[in-house]
């Protein structure tokens, strides 16, 4: 396991989140504001924030580490012993300008210049932090941790691989624009950095996106988290990012030298997305509502007293598959079609209703995967083989059960996502139902467990273990740095705003049309 101990970064001026917490216009809502401000901070223990002096004498807990390790750190704790000394690092507030406000309103405009203003030192508006929050790290530490997680980028040179000997045209970028935007009538938008700073190149017309307004908002919020993070260490680059749920660029459809490069959570061995990872991630607020409580929930459910049984609950969403992707076909259980082609693109498959359906008619008593009653996730922890089964593609579920620390059978969909490369068979969870094969995998796969239950146990601890590492949202945000740089790398033209009508920086785009359009309801809160 590799861990950065960070010393986290607040804008100065910002008030504690547990004294004011910030409404879209910047003022305070909800919470009653007590005039206490940020105090200066000591040499911090890892992972935590030091936050103002309460009548509980607790600050605020956070996440210090690179990976992610540690982050149940705080009041709870979570076994996770002091970390390594650091330099005392101080943070000035407004409270220690008061008594230096009666000298004249000259030098306290001074002083205030100098020692900055409720404006955070990165440019981002003050109303944009209540989506985003305020706390970044030192450039130098940040760009240290990024170095610790070299299996984490792994994936980025495969996805990369169409473009490796001809690099990335303006006139592929340009079909990826045309096929894949909102300029084409498609759930995606035209992004770049221009001197470290995020930019929308392209006009993003909403109308009509419904749900999918939020992703391409969240991606936004990212993007503006990015430019905070790491500024002009993040090279000139110009890429499309789209939403849809399933895969879009079919390698073998496509003009040699010509691929179009296209960003998506999900890809497959037969086309050429480059994966992100999922927004769920973000809106969910996956670090500190699925990591933070992952130690807390191992001790709660040991895993000699979890039920031998495999469970899961699923949406029945159908899977969209191409039919020329072969990996992603399937087959039901003795055999059976399930599989229906409904244009000469897309075959849809119940996979899920067709499972449950299997399972509750053959196996009642051993296997308890349905649509419902609703457990909340937490609750899963409390058996040991947890089922996966990905939804229109790839499902977001999987990186939700890693933490619980089960043993997970997932299904082999032929879909991947950023970090699967991360996770080998037989290490870190049981291959179940890969295309030729059916549901019935799923009883031998729990045989073998219960007949290894100890490498079950090593199995479930290493699929946690690599959520804590490389899934945080510190983890990903390297990620994300490492994808930018080697994409630019690539790019065989040099990107500029100039002569493109629609551009406008993501910050701008956020507070004019993010948090108007449909009266602002589109626009969330993501991880902080």
């Amino acid at each position: 396991m590799r861990s950065c101990p960070g010393t986290l970064v607040v804008s100065p001026g910002l008030r504690h989140p547990e004294a004011c917490e910030p409404g879209p216009s910047g003022r305070c809502h909800g919470k009653k504001q007590t005039g206490r401000s940020w105090e200066p901070a000591a040499a911090l223990s890892d992972g935590e924030l030091q936050g103002p002096a309460t009548s509980r004498g607790k600050g605020v807990p956070t996440l210090g580490d690179c990976g992610g390790r540690h982050a149940g750190a705080g009041p709870r704790g979570t076994g996770r012993g002091p970390g390594p000394p650091r330099p005392l690092r101080l943070q000035l507030s407004h409270s220690a300008l008061r008594p230096l406000l009666p000298l004249g309103p000259l030098l306290s405009a001074l002083l205030l210049l100098l020692l900055g203003t409720t404006r955070p030192a990165a440019g981002i508006a003050p109303e944009l932090l209540y989506f985003m929050g305020n706390v970044t790290y030192p450039l130098n530490e940040q760009l240290s941790c990024c170095d610790t997680l070299g299996p984490l980028y792994d994936g980025i040179s495969n996805d990369l691989r169409h473009w490796a000997e001809t690099g990335i045209s303006r006139e592929a970028l340009d079909l990826a624009v045309a096929r894949y935007t909102t300029v084409g009538a498609q759930k995606g938008m035209t992004l770049a950095f221009y001197g470290g700073v995020a930019h929308v190149v392209d006009e993003v017309i909403l109308d009509g996106l419904g749900h999918h307004i939020n992703i391409l908002l969240t991606y936004m919020l990212v993007m503006l988290d990015l430019q905070r993070q790491y500024g002009k260490q993040i090279p000139d680059c110009e890429f499309v990012i789209a939403s849809s749920d399933r895969p879009l660029v079919l390698t073998a459809a496509q003009e040699a030298g010509k691929i179009p490069p296209l960003m998506r959570f999900c890809s497959s061995d037969y086309h050429a997305d480059i994966q992100i990872p999922i927004f769920h991630f973000y809106t969910k607020k996956y670090t500190p509502r699925y990591l933070t409580p992952a130690k807390n929930l191992s001790d709660a459910y040991p895993w000699a007293s979890r039920k031998p049984i495999v469970f899961g609950r699923f949406s029945k969403y159908y899977r969209h598959i191409h039919p020329l992707a072969p990996s992603t076909l399937k087959r039901g259980a003795r055999n059976s079609t399930i599989c229906k082609q409904e244009s000469a693109f897309t075959v849809t498959c119940p996979v899920r209703a067709h499972f449950m359906e299997w399972a509750a008619r053959k196996h009642p008593n051993v296997i308890d995967v349905r649509s419902g009653p609703r457990v909340s996730l937490s609750k899963h922890a409390a058996y040991k083989y947890l089922l996966h089964l990905d939804g229109q593609a790839t499902s977001s579920r999987l990186e939700q059960l890693m933490p619980l620390r089960s043993l997970i059978l997932k299904e082999e969909s032929g879909y991947h996502s950023f970090y699967y490369h991360l996770l080998r068979p037989y290490e870190h969870y049981v291959p179940v139902w890969p295309a030729g094969s059916g549901p019935e995998d799923v009883l031998s796969a729990m045989a073998w467990a219960q007949e290894h239950d100890e490498e079950a146990e090593r199995m479930a601890a290493a699929a946690q273990e690599v959520a804590l590492t490389y899934l945080s949202k510190r983890a990903r945000s390297c990620y994300w740095f490492r994808l930018l740089k080697e994409y630019a790398a690539l790019q065989r033209f040099k990107p500029s705003p100039s002569g493109k009508p629609h551009v406008r920086t993501v910050e701008d785009y956020l507070l004019q049309v993010g948090r108007r359009h449909d009266r602002g309801k589109h626009l969330h809160k993501i991880e902080n």
